[in-house]
């Protein structure tokens, strides 16, 4: 049988634990981190802690060890200790990883924080992941959530954000400042007609803005009061520049 460490458990603690056992060395390191997630899924708390105590005492690879830090991770949240969980997700740098574990990884990190109300930390760490996502559904739902999380920054943390060495975390900075310059310029057109409005007024008069109107069909459905208070605003600010990888998912339905 063929198995993938990283990928979700599709069998029963039962099968993995009783596959370990009739195992040695990696091969069984494998085995115990694929009981350890079917554990967690099955709600097996109390086994899955004894499980992920014996493995931390054994020899792992670098992706066996982050393997194990992602679901004693998942473990401690479940078990209500997001903070205890946050502080053990720490991937040395020198490892060298599947892609699909970075991803988790980040994001696992951008959920802890969101949880423990740390909305810059959760930008970052969604910025971070948002180069590693090729897969349009997941990284156009990382960029709403990350959204989300731009909404509840306050000044400082807004420019904390604008001097990160992350450019994609510093184009989302800019795009908020972006956001909150226009929002007199959208209550002036709410001031000469608020029915029947539609945003192509914005877009048109967006001069950097290159794209055909195409990706904004769902911006021109919308009602103003709609628009104000969606969370797509970038949507109809410019895409060129630095700022293009954090407009994208936001313009593709």
């Amino acid at each position: 049988m063929s198995y993938d460490i990283t990928a979700p458990a599709t069998q029963s603690s039962t099968y993995y634990l009783a596959r370990a056992e009739t195992t040695a060395g990696n091969e069984k390191i494998d085995w115990y981190l694929l009981a350890f997630k079917a554990l967690l899924n099955e709600g097996q708390l109390e086994q899955a802690d004894v499980l992920s105590f014996r493995l931390s005492s054994m020899a792992m690879s670098p992706s066996q060890s982050a393997e194990w830090q992602l679901n004693r991770a998942r473990l401690l949240d479940m078990q209500g200790k997001p903070q205890a969980a946050l502080a053990g997700l720490n991937f040395q740098t020198g490892w060298r990883l599947p892609t699909s574990q970075l991803i988790r990884y980040h994001l696992l990190r951008a959920e802890l924080n969101e949880t423990l109300e740390n909305p810059l930390q959760a930008v970052i760490e969604r910025s971070q992941a948002d180069s590693l996502i090729q897969d349009p559904v997941a990284r156009h739902d990382n960029i709403d959530k990350t959204w989300l999380s731009l909404a509840k920054l306050n000044g400082a943390q807004l420019h904390s954000l604008q001097s990160s060495s992350d450019p994609v975390a510093r184009g989302w900075a800019e795009l908020m400042g972006l956001r909150y310059n226009m929002a007199p310029r959208l209550t002036s057109f709410s001031r000469q007609s608020t029915t029947g409005w539609r945003p192509t007024q914005i877009i048109r008069q967006t001069s950097t803005c290159r794209r055909s109107l195409k990706p904004f069909r769902h911006w021109i459905s919308l009602s103003l009061p709609a628009l104000l208070s969606c969370c797509h605003l970038p949507s109809v600010l410019p895409t060129k520049g630095r700022l293009s990888a954090t407009v994208y998912a936001s313009t593709v339905r």
